[in-house]
């Protein structure tokens, strides 16, 4: 048995995590034991108990400090781990700096869940994180990029081994996210009716997912589509911001602010158009539980996106500096049934590529190749 220590900082339930606790769902129980750990302080613990699997506590601060290398070596420890998985960049951080200091025969693998630090606006955040990561790229036995651009540009920044990287998509439960019809309750717990056309996103509030951007055209599209909705769901510190933005504009009546959900599942056959204007992304899940629920989507034209959407094909892509281009889209398909259709049944397919099962077996492969090669 190979006891893998899966790592991430923080312990709310954000996609990091819910891509940590599908693969510990589908790896293989007669080859692998995880063990997860994280924060305590959320709501990742719980679910990652009731799932059933194995969870030790551990606040890893995103500014490094060394007193705790030593509590996760007594995890590591005690858990006789063969493995660290480390998802995201503060668990990459203190998973490399362990291997960096105790350099025993613990493997170490870093999942880069995107390259977030390089779009920050603090510019000494930006060298300061940069500096960091290149020190560091040396320190893990293998890393794994989400997509082939995120893997091009973590090669340019030398802040990974090519030679020892390998690109792995995310992946879902497809049926989980299978096209289903609307939810009369939830519908009716948004005052969404058959006659409403609903333009959806589902994202936290943050600078980084960019709904403003849909409130600010919303004024310009109730002209052309009467019976426009924008239905937003998450939390974040820019919700209120956002809700602000709809009341300045008066079009709050319109706006459905839908708070967090765990149903997520129940919400997307609400929506007629899913809009997707992230201004960066690794590979996100909500995208590709767009597409395994069929929608029509329209996206960004980020690196990510362009990646695994084919314009026209399987969604729209349109360029995040031009509003007026987004309107037009969404009117473009609101008018035009047939290619809604014709997208939505694309996307469909294309989700297939995403199935957390292969995602899962191409990670167990990598990880038996650690493991073997120490042997």
């Amino acid at each position: 048995m190979i006891n893998v220590l899966e790592l991430i900082d923080g312990g709310f339930i954000g996609g990091g995590q819910l891509q940590t606790l599908s693969l510990c769902r589908n790896l293989d129980v007669h080859k692998f034991k995880p063990i997860v750990c994280a924060s305590p302080n959320g709501d990742f613990k719980n679910l990652v108990i009731e799932s059933g699997y194995s969870f030790r506590d551990l606040v890893l601060p995103k500014i490094y400090r060394s007193k705790y290398l030593k509590e996760l070596n007594n995890i590591i420890q005690s858990e006789e781990i063969d493995l660290i998985h480390a998802h995201g960049g503060v668990a990459g951080m203190y998973a490399r700096f362990y291997k960096r200091r105790y350099n025993n025969n613990v493997k170490v693998l870093h999942t880069l869940h995107g390259i977030h630090y390089i779009h920050s606006k603090n510019i000494i955040r930006r060298k300061l994180s940069l500096y960091i990561e290149q020190y560091l790229a040396d320190y893990a036995d293998a890393y794994i990029c989400e997509t082939q651009s995120d893997y091009n540009t973590a090669s340019e920044l030398k802040i990974i081994n090519p030679s020892k990287t390998e690109v792995i998509y995310n992946g879902i439960s497809l049926n989980k996210f299978a096209p289903g019809n609307m939810d009369d309750s939830i519908a009716n717990e948004f005052n969404i009716t058959a006659k409403d056309f609903v333009i959806g996103n589902i994202s936290r509030f943050d600078e980084q997912k960019n709904q403003k951007l849909l409130v600010r055209i919303f004024p310009a599209l109730l002209k052309q589509i009467p019976e426009v909705k924008l239905l937003l769901v998450g939390d974040g510190y820019l919700l209120d911001s956002v809700r602000n933005l709809a009341i300045k504009l008066n079009v709050l009546d319109k706006v459905i602010f839908a708070g967090s959900r765990s149903d997520l599942f129940n919400i997307y056959p609400l929506i007629d158009i899913f809009v997707f204007p992230s201004l960066w992304e690794g590979l996100s899940l909500t995208l590709l539980e767009a597409l395994a629920s069929g929608k029509s989507i329209i996206a960004g034209k980020i690196p990510s996106n362009q990646e695994i959407l084919n314009d026209g094909v399987d969604g729209l892509l349109f360029d995040l500096n031009n509003e007026t281009e987004l309107e037009e889209k969404i009117k473009f398909l609101y008018l035009n049934k047939e290619k809604r259709q014709l997208l939505s049944e694309n996307a469909l397919m294309l989700s297939r590529k995403f199935d957390e099962k292969q995602m899962a077996e191409k990670t167990e492969q990598l990880y038996l190749k650690l493991i073997n090669n120490s042997k």
